[in-house]
């Protein structure tokens, strides 16, 4: 996994700006060449089980902002902001999928079914049909099985048993009022976040040094942080 040089993370930010949290995520991992398998090269990261994307993210959460993240959240009982942490890269350890095809028990039969991946979900939300029908259409071996709400039931329970990391929940507990809940962790909002909240800081930095000192953006980004920060508590605040 490549690290994000402050060239690449402005890059990054302004290819993603009018791209969607799925599209985002593909960015992110192409630009780090990230592997699920731990090899050189890999497919398409839009070809990759959802959870080995998660996995991805996680990965790259950790070595740019390190492993701990906070989160906050209002308590659905009484509205106190609650704090919670997690390490990205113990939930990274999770156990991941491959693309292999599983089956499932529904009533008296089985299907035969795969984990879905970017490109199902991207696809399945292009197809103009309810999207958990469209997904389900495309998980499914074989095309004659009725998509009845017991099977899409079943379905969600086997992907989630089979690829973990394919959505994540957190448990919370409010401190005040006791009330628990399960909170989705979206972890390419969360990064995207953070990397434009860096990519801001950047521009900014670049602007000072270059019209203090009438260096170029390359010359201000080509400097480490700590190089730059030197140079920053030189001017006026």
């Amino acid at each position: 996994m490549r690290a994000l040089d402050p060239a690449t993370t402005l890059d990054l930010c302004d290819r993603g700006m009018s791209k969607s949290p799925l599209e985002r995520a593909l960015l992110v991992i192409e630009a780090a060449g990230a592997d699920p398998n731990g090899r050189d090269e890999a497919g398409s990261p839009a070809d990759w089980p959802l959870g080995a994307v998660n996995k991805a993210l996680l990965e790259q959460r950790g070595s740019i902002f390190g492993g701990q993240l906070e989160l906050l959240a209002n308590c659905p009982g009484c509205g106190s902001i609650c704090q919670s942490e997690i390490d990205c890269w113990q939930l990274a350890a999770v156990s991941g999928a491959s693309a292999e095809e599983r089956t499932l028990k529904v009533g008296r039969k089985r299907v035969a079914f795969r984990v879905p991946t970017i490109g199902d979900v991207m696809t399945a939300a292009r197809s103009g049909r309810p999207a958990g029908e469209a997904l389900a259409q495309r998980l499914i071996a074989d095309n004659s099985v009725m998509l009845d709400e017991r099977l899409l039931s079943a379905l969600a329970d086997g992907v989630a048993r089979a690829d973990p990391l394919s959505s994540i929940e957190i448990a919370l507990r409010c401190p005040e009022c006791g009330d628990q809940w399960v909170e989705p962790l979206h972890v390419v909002d969360v990064l995207w976040t953070e990397l434009k909240a860096r990519s801001d800081r950047l521009v900014m930095e670049v602007a000072r040094l270059a019209s203090a000192f009438g260096w170029t953006e390359r010359d201000v980004l080509s400097m480490s942080g700590l190089r730059r920060q030197r140079y920053l508590d030189l001017l006026p605040s």
